[in-house]
């Protein structure tokens, strides 16, 4: 069925009260408030979040040492300081190895920079800006003193643990 081409193009007309379009612009200045607002308090959201997780998770061991000792709140001691000791395990698994590596590496490292000097590229660099022997000394120098940043790393740890350990009571 055809129609003819003058008939049903009449222009449509929108009205839209002045309610509805307050409504909207209201809605939307509420959300970018409220967008806004959870954008500031992330770091308070990740953590309500993870102490959730961590809450669901170990809430069914809090139960069964509450059966066995008749007190939830020591319960949940004994579970945190659990939890605490897994972790500084895990830490020093981790850090273990890293240090010996990095022990390893401050030890070869005037080797390194001798195969460095043979290499072109570096030779080249080496001739122009002489930097290199000053990469030597202090590399040497570097592994004399790693086992005092070790020390000074384990206190920044120490300190660490400690305040979380803080937050925690």
């Amino acid at each position: 069925m055809s129609v003819p081409p003058d008939q049903d193009r009449r222009p449509v007309e929108v009205t839209i009260s002045t309610r509805t379009l307050v409504r909207i612009v209201l809605t939307v200045f509420g959300l970018v408030a409220l967008l806004a607002a959870f954008w500031a308090a992330r770091s308070i959201v990740e953590l309500v979040v993870i102490s959730g997780f961590l809450a669901l998770a170990l809430n069914p061991i809090v139960t069964v040492l509450e059966r066995r000792m008749n007190s939830r709140g020591a319960a949940a001691v004994l579970v945190m300081l659990g939890v605490l000791v897994i972790l500084a395990l895990f830490v020093a698994a981790l850090v273990t190895p890293i240090y010996t590596e990095l022990r390893a590496l401050t030890n070869r490292a005037p080797e390194i920079v001798d195969q460095l000097r043979a290499w072109g590229p570096f030779a080249q660099l080496d001739a122009r800006y002489d930097f290199l022997e000053r990469l030597r000394e202090t590399a040497s120098q570097y592994s004399d003193r790693l086992p005092a940043q070790a020390s000074n790393l384990l206190g920044y740890a120490t300190a660490v643990v400690t305040g979380f350990g803080k937050s925690l009571t």
